[in-house]
Parts: structure tokens; C-alpha cells; sequence
């Protein structure tokens, strides 16, 4: 037994060192420590897949643009003819438009050239419809104006109906939206460069290669002939409504005096998009083209 051993107390010395016995403890050797080692998971990269309803929906918008280009620079070539047939100014602000009207014809060459993109696909779309968000106007009010008549009546009813003085206030709103609608076109086409200029674009490639041991050659052939029925029935729309608008610029009308054959073929397309044809058109050409997935 070991005693303690107490130091005598010195002057100013406030502490006493005691030394107690101290036993011996078993002190167990320090055992290596097993690092757990961490799982590394592998990162997801969720890579795009095609949509046929949003391509759909983007090479309609495509189309539109070139129709509305055309709009815009045959409208505005007629606007400076009048401006200086009536000694106006106003010149460089046409200049201006034209150019515009360059510039989205462009974008949609773009547009129809990228038709393999898959990314983005929400973003180019809301960008493609703010730039013909003029043309979506016009077609609207197109609709409407067969509805209601200019001369204050019905086509359902007269005045008094309540859906014909709803369709006319619509058909007026829709007028007077026309010009911030172009404002809002501009921003579009602005959104729309840059989508086009980005640098990490995706696109999807078929692979000849694999695809004889997956799929089905028959149903590949199947979904390719859908696309192209799809696709041809939209350009179809677009092709005779160009040649209706080239048809009725020289006089905004028709008539036997141009020739019997154009008369007719005017007459034929102008019925095609009066009895609202063209819109089943498009409806067929986008289920042909969602189903070619």
C-alpha cells in the first residue's frame, strides 16, 4: 500500500501537491480503426428524350414564322407604296420591319433545321408562338369575323344574342391588340437567338445499327411514313396560304378578268381556308406527327 505524501505548506503558498497511489490500469493496446469505406453513386444524367407532341408543336411554330414573315414584308412593302404614292415619310421605320421580317424568316430555317433537338423543348416554344403571337391574332380574328358578320348581324342570331355581342367584343379586342402583340413578337424572336446560339444543344441520332435488333422494321417504316403524311399535310397549309395571300395582293380580290384557270385556282384555295378546311388539315398533320413516336 503506497501512502500519500502531503508537502509542507510554504509562506504564500496557497496550493498543497498531493500524491496520491495510483493503481495500475490495464490499458488495452489502441485497436486499428476500420474506415468505412463511403459508396460512391453514380450520377444520374437524365438525358432528354425525343417528344413528338412538342416537335409537333415546333414545326407548326415553324411554319408560322415563315407565314408571318411573309406577312410582315409583303404588308409593309405595300405600306411604303401608298407612303410614297401620297408624298409620306416613314420609309426607314418599313426598312426596319423588313428586316425583321428577314430575321425571323431566318430563325425558322433555324428552327426546321434543328427538327432532331431535343432539349429545351418548353422554352423554344413559348419563344416560337411570342413571335407569331400577331399571326395566332389574326387567325383569331379570322374565326371570329366568320362568326360574326361586319354589318352588325349574326350569323346565330341577331344583336341580341349574348354569344354574337361576346364574339363581337372579342373580334374587337383582338383588333386593337395587334400593335403591342409585335412588341411581344420582337421579344420572342430576341429569346428565340438566344436558344438558337446556345452551345449545348442535343440532338437524337438513329442508329442504324442497333435498332434491327430492337425494333420492328415494319413499325419504324410505319412511324416514318406518319411523320411524312404529318409533315406534308401542315406544308400543304402553309404553301396554298402563301399563294393566297401572293394571289390577292395585286387587286385584295379575285376575279374571271385575271385568267379562268387562276380564277379558279384562287377560288378553290379561298374556299379551302373560308370553310375552315385548312384547320382540319393541321389537326390531322399534328396527330399524324404525335403519332409517328
Amino acid at each position: 500500500m503506497a501512502l500519500p505524501l502531503i508537502l509542507p505548506r510554504r509562506e504564500n503558498d496557497h496550493t498543497y501537491a498531493i500524491i496520491c497511489s495510483m493503481t495500475e490500469r490495464a490499458i488495452k493496446p489502441k485497436q486499428p480503426v476500420k474506415r468505412k469505406k463511403k459508396a460512391i453513386k453514380a450520377a444520374k444524367v437524365d438525358t432528354p428524350q425525343p417528344n413528338s407532341a412538342a416537335e409537333a408543336a415546333i414545326f407548326v411554330g415553324s411554319l408560322g414564322i415563315i407565314v408571318y414573315a411573309i406577312l410582315v414584308i409583303i404588308r409593309t412593302l405595300l405600306a411604303i407604296g401608298f407612303s410614297r404614292a401620297s408624298g409620306g415619310g416613314g420609309e426607314a421605320v418599313g426598312i426596319v420591319v423588313i428586316l425583321f421580317g428577314v430575321n425571323i424568316a431566318l430563325q425558322s430555317m433555324l428552327l426546321l433545321k434543328e427538327a432532331r433537338r431535343v432539349d429545351h423543348y418548353s422554352q423554344r416554344i413559348v419563344a416560337i408562338y411570342m413571335v407569331i403571337a400577331p399571326l395566332l391574332l389574326i387567325l383569331l380574328s379570322t374565326i371570329l369575323a366568320m362568326l360574326y358578320r361586319g354589318n352588325g348581324s349574326c350569323i346565330h342570331g341577331d344583336d341580341s344574342n349574348i354569344a354574337c355581342v361576346f364574339i363581337s367584343e372579342i373580334h374587337s379586342i383582338s383588333m386593337l391588340a395587334s400593335k403591342p402583340l409585335f412588341i411581344v413578337s420582337v421579344m420572342g424572336s430576341l429569346y428565340l437567338w438566344f436558344l438558337l446560339r446556345r452551345k449545348d444543344k442535343l440532338f437524337w441520332i438513329y442508329d442504324e445499327a442497333s435498332k434491327n435488333k430492337v425494333a420492328n422494321e415494319e413499325i419504324i417504316e410505319r412511324s416514318k411514313s406518319f411523320r411524312r403524311i404529318g409533315i406534308a399535310l401542315m406544308v400543304i397549309t402553309v404553301v396554298l396560304y402563301i399563294i393566297r395571300i401572293l394571289g390577292f395582293m395585286p387587286r385584295g380580290f379575285i376575279s374571271p378578268d385575271q385568267g379562268w384557270l387562276q380564277f379558279a385556282i384562287l377560288s378553290s384555295i379561298d374556299y379551302f381556308f373560308t370553310s375552315m378546311i385548312w384547320v382540319l388539315f393541321i389537326i390531322a398533320g399534328i396527330i399524324f406527327f404525335i403519332k409517328s413516336k
